[in-house]
């Protein structure tokens, strides 16, 4: 998916879960909601790292040519970063770790709902993900193409729906 996509679907998803499952007031659904948005974007950052993995070519050190192939292997897109043992870290952080501090405590919660949205979007693309990397396990709940008319405008479009219902219910509360 894009990054717009995971942005408009991970903000309205988590309104929806902040305000009506969480039960949290307007401001801090908002707050937290946002944030989820952006952090979404966290999982793809194994593209940044192949790309500067590619551009600093390793083979031409003879010291560092060992770390090349087990770079590229670990950071291969939509492998570890897209599996489930990445946002499971950070709930256990969370959850069993930082769980006095509560600041840190909500942050980590607040990314790990972030990296499973993610991680919950892609799985609706053709290639899906490798949900228990490094068991070859394709995790897929549908198949729409990533530059596809769908993908750019159905998917924003049924985001959009995500918080307009947020906003829709809302105010029949109030």
């Amino acid at each position: 998916m894009k990054q717009i996509t995971h942005l408009i679907w991970s903000f309205g998803i988590s309104l929806l879960l902040f305000m009506f499952i969480f039960k949290i007031n307007f401001f801090f659904t908002l707050l937290f909601s946002f944030l989820v948005g952006f952090l979404s974007f966290l999982p793809d950052i194994d593209i940044k790292i192949i790309n500067k993995i590619d551009k600093f070519n390793f083979k031409t050190f003879y010291v560092f040519w060992i770390f090349n192939y087990p770079l590229k292997l670990f950071f291969k897109h939509r492998t570890i970063t897209h599996s489930i043992w990445f946002p499971l870290l950070f709930f256990c952080l969370g959850e069993f770790v930082f769980s006095e501090f509560i600041l840190v405590s909500y942050s980590l919660r607040i990314l790990y709902l972030a990296l499973i949205l993610h991680i919950f979007e892609d799985s609706l693309t053709v290639s899906g993900v490798e949900l228990f990397f490094p068991f070859n396990f394709n995790f897929k709940l549908a198949k729409f193409s990533t530059d596809s008319f769908f993908d750019y405008w159905i998917l924003n479009l049924i985001g959009f729906i995500f918080i307009f219902v947020f906003k829709y219910i809302l105010c029949e509360k109030s």
